[in-house]
């Protein structure tokens, strides 16, 4: 048998398989935990196995972090993992660790059509680079490169580069990013889990709209991007509302100041409370296509297709 493990800031997925000589068999056990309930790896994989002694040819794991001559600290917990301890814990010649969006792109080639879904369709050619991005915990990033009729995925750290704003609003959030985090604003920082909470909590703080006081006592009290994420896709908060607009169509984001110097929302993307979801979905998407952008979001069918 061998094990298999996906960990990341917020889970760790570890699953055992069968094998049948190099052919991989199916699922003996799986089992997510909560990686910050835990203080390494080696913990983890301890109460999986539960002490029984498990035949484990070989494992492999994946980790939101760079490996270097087999040791990875996460940039999200306070881990240090080493393949050698990992070896050691498992009673095994050697374990692979590597990073988890590599991980990733050796299994996409494994994928099969109708878990495929396009969202911006284009002339597919047999022989080009491809992108891999996984937005989560971090920002991940691998790259997949084509060589002698083959694809060889690249770990890459680029959701640590730096932010680069291109609108009004977006060198405003750079500026309030850059007071909370320190001069190196990343593309991290507003394009994962804590970076959408990172977009919403400029909006409130630089007076975008009002915060409701039911959504900052959840806020307070749990998992802060899932309640504003909520709050934003049951319409139930202009100000989340907003921050998802914001997410998807920065640069035309501008507050109206009234003649005391205080802003103010649009007056045309005021959110109401007998606003229909309907209603909310067509004011995203003409403003998303009215900028020519190639894909919205907002649509009746949230991941249809939309060409240029």
């Amino acid at each position: 048998m061998i094990i298999a493990g996906d960990i990341g800031g917020t889970k760790t997925n570890v699953a055992l398989f069968q094998t049948n000589g190099s052919e991989v068999g199916p699922v003996v056990r799986q089992q997510t935990f909560p990686s910050s309930g835990y203080d390494s790896l080696e913990a983890i994989l301890k109460e999986f196995t539960g002490g029984t002694e498990l035949k484990i040819a070989g494992a492999c794991f994946g980790i939101a972090a760079p490996v270097i001559e087999g040791r990875a600290k996460t940039p999200n917990l306070n881990w240090t993992v080493s393949a050698e301890s990992l070896a050691e814990l498992l009673r095994i010649d050697r374990v692979s660790l590597i990073n988890d969006l590599e991980a990733t792109a050796h299994g996409i080639s494994a994928l099969s059509d109708s878990q495929l879904l396009t969202l911006n369709t284009g002339a597919q050619v047999r022989g080009g680079h491809c992108a891999l991005i996984a937005a989560g915990t971090g920002l991940g990033m691998a790259g997949i490169f084509y060589h002698a009729g083959r694809y060889y995925p690249m770990p890459s750290e680029g959701g640590h580069s730096d932010f680069t704003p291109h609108s009004q609003i977006e060198i405003d959030l750079f500026g309030y990013l850059a007071e909370k985090f320190g001069p190196h604003v990343s593309c991290e920082r507003v394009l994962s889990g804590p970076g959408l909470f990172n977009v919403y909590s400029f909006l409130r703080d630089r007076g975008y709209a009002e915060e409701p006081a039911w959504l900052a006592e959840q806020i307070k009290s749990g998992d802060k991007t899932a309640a504003v994420s909520k709050a934003a896709l049951s319409n139930q908060c202009e100000l989340s509302l907003r921050h998802v607009c914001v997410c998807l169509w920065g640069h035309r984001w501008k507050p109206r100041v009234d003649a005391d110097g205080h802003r103010r929302p649009l007056r045309r993307w005021r959110h109401r409370a007998e606003d229909s979801r309907e209603t909310q979905r067509r004011y995203i998407h003409e403003g998303v296509h009215g900028q020519g952008q190639s894909l919205c979001f907002a649509c009746e069918h949230s991941r249809a297709r939309h060409s240029r």
